[in-house]
């Protein structure tokens, strides 16, 4: 049986997607579009006082989304 660190996503490392673009040498919109409809990324909205009416979205994507997105991105 899996420790519980090792089974569940919110125990494990989490990623920016500045730090995403940085490891992988991508623009950050890059970043963005490939794992905005991932499962298992974090979405959490950011409203602000200027922009009541536009909602922006920061994405946290843990390290097992990550692996899993790069396994399926590289030629085999």
């Amino acid at each position: 049986m899996e420790s519980t660190t090792e089974a569940h996503p919110a125990l494990e490392r989490h990623y920016k997607v500045a730090q995403i673009a940085e490891l992988w040498s991508w623009s950050e919109d890059k970043v963005i579009k490939v794992f905005r409809d991932e499962t298992g990324v974090l979405q959490t909205a950011l409203r602000t006082l200027r922009a009541r009416k536009r909602q922006n979205v920061k994405l946290t994507v843990p390290a097992s989304v990550l692996v899993r997105v790069h396994s399926r991105l590289s030629v085999s």
